[in-house]
């Protein structure tokens, strides 16, 4: 069961690949979604909500294509390192904005995930390189102990009509989450788990369908199979969602890792033309200044740990009680035990 979205405006101007953001702060057409027979047409929330809402959020974060590869890698790669830093995340604020490139973030689950098609929205994504944006309007609860993520995106840079998710992403940092199966009924639903290493960080999280969107869901379902059918749906294109968010607050938490730029409104007006928004708001720009950094200081690049000869070892994070960093590539072990080895590998096609 599929959500046909209609809104209808036209560009206003023509000028450098936009940003999500820039989109949806002026963003005013409602979300109307046409039931399956064609004989009713549904008000639902949409872009225009979450733009009201960004014009009153603290913070803003844009990342670029560095550090949103960056993020997606961790998560897929070392997600089990997220879960265990998960109890070090302070949120920023008690409700931000951060936004991705959709061309990496694709990117990255088209190698992870090999032959499962990438969806946002329930639509195959067009080819890379096509300046999509992807990002999520975080909203903490009162402890700021965890909080809700709505997930919004465009689908290409000549796309204007910014979309928005029906589910929200439910996210707890201290404690797992296990929707009951009856929570069903009232839309909750665990998230997927397409890549066995984000299994568990998934387990702190579940989607919750918007109030709207989950009438709407239930009058066009008819029947309780189609219903679960279409949450089951909405629970496989947002695996990855609180994984990425996950990444990111982490990483937020590393020492030296990413440099943040404030660029305050005026400043982003005059650099760059608008396309929807009627005027650039004032944001944060994250990129990588992670893998500049030198190792930790407080270990030396070589040592003699267990009696290991001297080998190389490549760049990785370490946490060490409160701290999480970068320890860049460097040498360990000791090189009176033997010289540092070498090899040479051959590959060639198998026949």
């Amino acid at each position: 069961m599929m959500a046909h979205m209609s809104q209808t405006a036209k560009s206003r101007s023509t000028g450098p690949t936009p940003r999500l953001i820039d989109k949806m702060m002026g963003y005013s057409l409602p979300a109307t979604v046409i039931s399956n027979d064609n004989q009713r047409t549904y008000t639902l929330s949409g872009a225009a909500d979450i733009a009201a809402i960004l014009h009153n959020t603290p913070i803003r974060y844009v990342l670029d294509r560095e550090v949103t590869r960056f993020c997606a890698d961790l998560a897929c790669k070392n997600a089990d390192f997220l879960q265990q830093c998960l109890d070090l995340v302070r949120l920023p604020a008690h409700q931000f904005w951060v936004e991705f490139d959709e061309d990496e973030r694709l990117a990255t689950l088209a190698r992870q995930t090999p032959g499962r098609c990438a969806q946002v929205g329930g639509q195959p994504q067009p080819s890379p390189l096509a300046g999509g944006r992807f990002g999520m309007m975080v909203s903490a609860n009162e402890e700021e102990t965890g909080g809700t993520a709505t997930v919004c995106w465009s689908r290409s840079a000549k796309d204007p009509h910014p979309e928005v998710s029906p589910a929200q992403i439910e996210f707890h940092l201290r404690d797992r989450t296990a929707p009951n199966p009856g929570d069903a009924t009232n839309g909750v639903a665990p998230l997927a788990n397409p890549l066995p290493s984000v299994s568990r960080l998934n387990t702190f999280a579940n989607l919750r369908i918007e109030p709207g969107w989950l009438r709407y869901y239930k009058a066009e379902a008819k029947t309780p199979e189609r219903y679960a059918a279409a949450l089951s749906t909405l629970s496989g294109q947002m695996w990855f969602d609180w994984a990425l968010l996950a990444a990111f607050l982490v990483s937020l938490n590393i020492k030296g890792g990413l440099s943040q730029r404030p660029v305050p409104e005026a400043a982003a007006i005059s650099g760059r033309r608008r396309l929807i928004a009627p005027h650039r708001p004032a944001h944060i720009e994250v990129t990588a200044s992670l893998f500049g950094q030198t190792q930790d200081a407080s270990r030396p690049a070589t040592d003699a740990r267990s009696g290991k000869r001297l080998h190389y070892v490549r760049g990785h994070l370490v946490r060490r009680g409160g701290r999480i960093f970068w320890r860049s590539s460097h040498l360990r072990g000791d090189i009176s035990i033997a010289p540092p080895g070498t090899r040479t590998v051959a590959m060639r096609l198998q026949a």
